[in-house]
């Protein structure tokens, strides 16, 4: 069985144990909550793609590190390239650099990614359990 079998058996049980009180902080516009499985070496650029192409720019990643699974809130926003507060991401950050960095500034963490189609801000909050 793939590695990302394994992560996304293990990120559908997590779901699963939840409780109805703890929703999942991303839910689509057609009211759908979008899931999307991580491992800790995939690019961040990558998911941010597929988060971008796929779901309209939201939804909740998992990331199924090997001691725990990261919840990040995960969504697009207007371009603020001036901000002083945007972090760049570089090119391959990996989602397990993503998860640290968010555990480092708790709350509210903006990132400007930058798309081969556009110049977007990506918004984001993490959760971790």
């Amino acid at each position: 069985m793939s590695e990302r079998s394994i992560a996304t058996r293990r990120v559908m049980k997590t779901i699963a144990r939840r409780s109805t009180y703890e929703t999942l902080p991303v839910r689509g516009a057609d009211g759908s909550l979008p899931i999307v499985v991580a491992l800790p070496d995939d690019r961040l650029i990558d998911i941010a793609r597929h988060v971008h192409e796929e779901f309209d720019g939201a939804a909740n990643i998992f990331v199924a590190m090997p001691d725990q699974i990261a919840l990040i809130g995960f969504s697009f926003g207007p371009d603020r390239t001036h901000d002083a507060e945007v972090q760049r991401a570089h090119d391959n950050t990996s989602m397990a650099m993503y998860v640290a960095y968010l555990r480092m500034h708790p709350g509210a963490a903006t990132l400007n990614i930058n798309m081969a189609d556009a110049s977007t801000e990506l918004r984001d909050m993490a959760y971790a359990f």
